[in-house]
């Protein structure tokens, strides 16, 4: 008998953020509640344990050096992508592994779906301006889009399964960048204005009611009442936003981080029907 167990759930994130810049995070402050500030409380337990979810995010930051403070008996850290990165080419993986299950080993044993890249034969990128290959990309990228919807639709009718939505992750540079995407998708020029009410933006720029609502729909994403087919973002749904339905992405920013290019990735392998079917669209 371990006795009674007390779960504290917290932000590791938060306090990386509040750290920068030589400024105390918040959770160093007294509380009223327990008579000193809630960083001292968790110092002060003999037999605490952290459980550490993305410990990517945090590794190389002042964040981890208030982590070490709150001194755990025991640190698990959890994350698809071990690796600290230094500069654009230079991923340190970590050194103190305990266990680990990488992507091929996923992709080897049926869990994920099988990651495709859709390319042109004798394609010349030379002969478009930016505007135009991303215009191209748009349209190639729906069109595999329009595939996949198609076989997913005939999948759940032949076999009377649950009918899969499937939806387009769009990678922007900025703000401006995405919501000029936005315009151009929502226009009569792209497809004859077929998406105009399918696409939402997501971006650290959005507040109030515009926020709330592009939480609902994404929060939604997966329901097939939800009319969201292409959502574009800005480095905001890298991790910790779990969806089955993700069948398309789209970069259109360099990808020059080894560990954004995994988690973008992975934002789009999950089995919406929780194992491969056997047909090569869906899976």
């Amino acid at each position: 008998d371990i006795g009674e167990v007390h779960i504290n759930v917290f932000n590791i994130s938060k306090i990386n953020s509040e750290v920068r810049g030589g400024h105390s995070p918040r959770m160093r402050r007294l509380s009223e509640y327990i008579g000193k500030s809630y960083f001292d409380y968790l110092a002060g337990l003999d037999d605490l344990v952290m459980l550490m979810d993305e410990s990517h995010r945090y590794r190389a930051s002042a964040g981890v050096r208030a982590i070490n403070e709150i001194k755990p008996i025991l640190g698990l850290e959890f994350t698809a992508t071990p690796q600290i990165e230094r500069g654009q080419k230079n991923a340190i993986p970590f050194k103190n592994v305990i266990y680990s299950y990488p992507l091929r080993k996923a992709l080897d044993d049926g869990y994920v779906k099988e990651p495709a890249v859709v390319t042109r034969e004798n394609f010349d990128a030379s002969n478009y301006d930016e505007p135009g290959l991303e215009r191209l990309k748009l349209r190639d990228g729906i069109q595999i889009h329009e595939g996949t919807k198609s076989k997913l639709a005939e999948y759940a009718n032949d076999y009377g399964k649950v009918r899969v939505k499937p939806f387009v992750l769009v990678v922007a540079k900025d703000t401006e960048h995405a919501e000029a995407l936005v315009g151009l998708i929502r226009s009569d020029e792209f497809y004859e204005g077929q998406y105009r009410d399918k696409v939402i933006t997501v971006h650290s720029a959005q507040t109030g009611e515009e926020k709330d609502e592009v939480v609902t729909r994404l929060l939604s994403v997966e329901d097939p009442a939800n009319s969201t087919e292409i959502v574009v973002h800005v480095n905001m749904l890298k991790e910790g936003w779990d969806v089955t339905n993700l069948y398309t992405i789209i970069p259109l920013r360099a990808a020059n981080s080894k560990t954004l290019v995994e988690q973008s990735i992975g934002r789009g392998l999950r089995l919406p029907y929780g194992r491969r079917v056997g047909i090569p669209e869906i899976d």
